[in-house]
Formats: structure tokens, C-alpha cells, sequence
């Protein structure tokens, strides 16, 4: 749904996608987004199989929100092995710092 704040801005109504919590799935909420950004994703339209500016940022949202919710839940243990982990603990000390 389109409708116009002012000159600078473009209102649409985001839909929730099905992937997102189904309990949820209905509520909608209003997101602003400046008009320039907006004509840039209509012309994307033309080229994806997204029906709607609605459907295109809805997914956009959701698939940086996995990623964001991804990287929050990886321990930092696990970013480097154990191997390097002790090859920088070793480095570290033979510079003095440990």
C-alpha cells in the first residue's frame, strides 16, 4: 500500500512473510522509506519474481535479520579453531602481551 507522507518519503505497509512466526504472520506495521529507495525497488521488480514493493522489502528485512540473528548466536570460540586460537595465545606471549 502506497500512500505519501511528503515529498521525501514513501510509506508502505509491510507484509509479513509466511516464513516469519505464524502467530504473527497477520500483523502488519508501517515502515518509511525515502521515495528515491522506493522507485530504485520498483524498477527491481520488473527483474524478480516479487510482486510488490510490500513482498521485496519484507524479504530484504527478514533475510538480514537471519543473517544478524545467525552471527549473534555463534559462540566466539567457534569463530577460529582451536589451532589458530593457540597460535595467536602463543604469538601473543611471545610478544609479552600474555
Amino acid at each position: 500500500m502506497l500512500a505519501f507522507q511528503n515529498s521525501m518519503t514513501v510509506e508502505y505497509k509491510i507484509e509479513t512473510l509466511p516464513s516469519c512466526n505464524p502467530e504473527t504472520s497477520a500483523a502488519k506495521e508501517k515502515v518509511l522509506i525515502p521515495r528515491a529507495m522506493a522507485v530504485r525497488i520498483e524498477a527491481r521488480l520488473l527483474k524478480s519474481d516479487f510482486k510488490s514493493v510490500d513482498e521485496y522489502v519484507s524479504y530484504v528485512i527478514e533475510q538480514v535479520l537471519i543473517d544478524v540473528e545467525n552471527e549473534d548466536s555463534v559462540a566466539p570460540d567457534t569463530l577460529f579453531s582451536k589451532e589458530d586460537q593457540e597460535n595467536v595465545k602463543q604469538r601473543l606471549r611471545d610478544l609479552g602481551y600474555l
